[in-house]
């Protein structure tokens, strides 16, 4: 007797119908640009998502619990990921989105060699020298290190200003002394008795 079922008539049908029915009720996770895991979600959740350009072809996702993979190694998403515009490609590894707008600045070597110039030069202060050499250092590694980065490092002009600064110091300081500049401490406010 002849039977449609046990024949292989509807057979094929009927595997047909178990794949349709197992892609139904399949379950997806996805790993959204943000690194964290989404799901489980319905085949129809990810096609809104790639709708939406939540998820792409290069997306990755698993179908419960099988291997990650690419959405685009899905046959069942092919026909909306290529209606979906394509993603731009990742930045390169290493690369900064504030990158481009990234300004130079003021090297700080520069900025303390000239506030310690302009320390040593106020007539009270009996460590000018001191002072003054050490903006001398600072901005001369200032120069070097500026010249070496110039698209890091701003600063330049502080940096030669402080040299000067500190240089009319030393001047400064040894007029003082050696034109016995120590008067004010003798006939002046700051005499001592």
């Amino acid at each position: 007797m002849f039977s449609p079922i046990s024949s292989g008539y509807f057979a094929g049908a009927t595997l047909t119908l178990r794949v349709v029915l197992r892609t139904l009720a399949a379950m997806y996770r996805l790993v959204g640009a943000d690194q964290k895991e989404y799901g489980p979600v319905t085949p129809e959740q990810v096609r809104e998502w790639i709708k939406e350009g939540r998820a792409n072809a290069t997306t990755i996702a698993r179908l419960e619990e099988g291997p990650w993979k690419p959405l685009s190694t899905f046959p069942e998403f092919a026909p909306d990921l290529a209606q979906s515009p394509v993603p731009s490609p990742p930045p390169p590894f290493g690369a900064s989105p504030l990158a481009s707008s990234y300004t130079q600045r003021n090297h700080p070597l520069a900025v303390t060699g000239l506030v310690l110039s302009c320390l040593a030069l106020v007539p009270c202060c009996c460590c000018g020298p001191l002072l003054s050499t050490v903006a001398v250092v600072l901005c001369a590694i200032a120069l070097s290190q500026i010249g070496q980065e110039p698209d890091k490092w701003t600063g330049k002009n502080l940096a030669i200003i402080g040299i000067v600064l500190a240089l009319l110091s030393f001047v400064a300081f040894a007029l003082f002394w050696l034109l016995d500049g120590n008067i004010a401490f003798k006939k002046g406010p700051f005499r001592f008795r």
